[in-house]
């Protein structure tokens, strides 16, 4: 009877779940984390590794001839290097329909929040007790814009990208999806990469990380956004340029 070697290499990151384990035999080793110092020891005899974040590129994949599967606790999947797993026969699997609730409601909440400057305002509220010293009934430190009839361009039409548009459209919003950069017909439903930039009150960001969209937001596509246009990324950090946000933010 084969039994098959299954190492969890990042536990933290679920730690308040406890993952079913399989019906077929198995053993099961887990660690709270594991640096790159680590991965190998840890894995080598893995028929099945488990893992949030651990990065598993094609050098120690190859060294891995064991490996049939690496299972994802999340929905990225950019810690591992596919084109490498594909070629050596490793499948990939991640967590497919994941937050796909949470997230566009989170989404629709930062909006409302940024649209009416919640943060100002809650802000100047604790930190003076700006309303109740201003005089007046209210005050308007900080500017409070409509969300109906605001454009919404969302980069990514996958689960949460449609349902963020969906949301947004029960609130009045004009949504666009972009089409992938430099393609070279734009299909039906979307809308020319450069022009959401030019057209956008607000961008939400929910494409997967790949070569292509690292840095998809750079100095570049922000000088194509409005001065007072919001950007919201609740998909990979790497999708922006943090140093050319930074720039930008500096130079209003």
């Amino acid at each position: 009877m084969t039994v098959l070697n299954i190492v969890f290499l990042d536990k933290t990151g679920v730690p308040t779940h406890e993952i079913p384990r399989p019906s077929f035999p198995h053993t099961w080793t887990e660690y709270d984390s594991t640096d790159a110092s680590q991965t190998f020891e840890r894995a080598k005899d893995a028929d099945i590794i488990v893992t949030s974040k651990v990065l598993l590129g094609r050098e120690l994949l190859a060294q891995l001839p064991k490996l049939k599967l690496i299972a994802i606790t999340a929905t990225g999947t950019n810690n591992v290097d596919l084109v490498a797993a594909k070629e050596l026969g490793i499948a990939v699997k991640n967590v497919t329909g994941y937050s796909t609730t949470t997230v566009p409601e989170h989404v629709l909440g930062m909006i409302f929040a940024l649209k009416h400057s919640l943060i100002g305002y809650h802000r100047d509220q604790i930190t003076s007790d700006r309303w109740a010293t201003c005089g007046q009934f209210c005050y308007v430190d900080h500017p409070v814009t409509d969300i109906r009839g605001s454009t919404l361009a969302i980069f990514g039409k996958g689960n949460t990208g449609s349902e963020v548009a969906r949301l947004a459209q029960a609130v009045g919003m004009k949504v666009i999806f972009a089409e992938h950069k430099g393609a070279s017909e734009i299909r039906e439903g979307y809308t020319a990469f450069e022009e959401v930039f030019k057209q956008a009150d607000i961008i939400s960001l929910h494409c997967p990380l790949t070569d292509s969209t690292q840095n998809l937001i750079n100095a570049e596509t922000l000088a194509l956004m409005k001065p007072t246009a919001y950007l919201i990324n609740t998909g990979r950090g790497p999708l922006v340029d943090e140093a050319a946000l930074l720039a930008a933010l500096e130079q209003g």
